[in-house]
C-alpha cells in the first residue's frame, strides 16, 4: 500500500496542488493530472 498525506506542489510562485491526500491499495491505479 502507498499512502500520501498533505502533499503540495508549486510551479514557481503558483500553487498547483495543495493538501492532497490519497492511499493506493495493491492492484489499484491512480493518475493525478
Amino acid at each position: 500500500m502507498l499512502e500520501v498525506q498533505n502533499i503540495s506542489i508549486n510551479y514557481g510562485i503558483c500553487a498547483v496542488v495543495q493538501n492532497v491526500s490519497f492511499a493506493l491499495r495493491a492492484g489499484k491505479i491512480i493518475a493525478l493530472l
